[in-house]
């Protein structure tokens, strides 16, 4: 968990492939993952606020905001591309 908004949780996922004969690990995937949570009628709820506790939280909860600054500007970049 790197961040919750009022109904979304934000997830860090890192993937690593381990070459078998070495048992040496590299990252190959990054990614955030957003879950909305939803109660039995698909209607956005709160969650509980997750509270960054170290110093690496804080920046990764920094890390997810500024995510989503950067997503609302390529949304508003691809609207008038989306209307036709």
């Amino acid at each position: 968990m790197i961040y919750t908004g009022t109904t979304s949780m934000h997830l860090a996922v890192d993937l690593f492939a381990r070459d078998p004969r070495s048992g040496a690990a590299s990252k190959t995937t990054h990614c955030i993952i957003v879950f909305v949570a939803i109660d039995e009628h698909g209607t956005p709820i709160a969650v509980p606020k997750w509270q960054p506790l170290s110093e690496e939280d804080r920046r990764l909860e920094h890390y997810a905001l500024r995510l989503m600054e950067l997503r609302r500007g390529i949304e508003q970049e691809m609207n008038p591309f989306l209307d036709g």
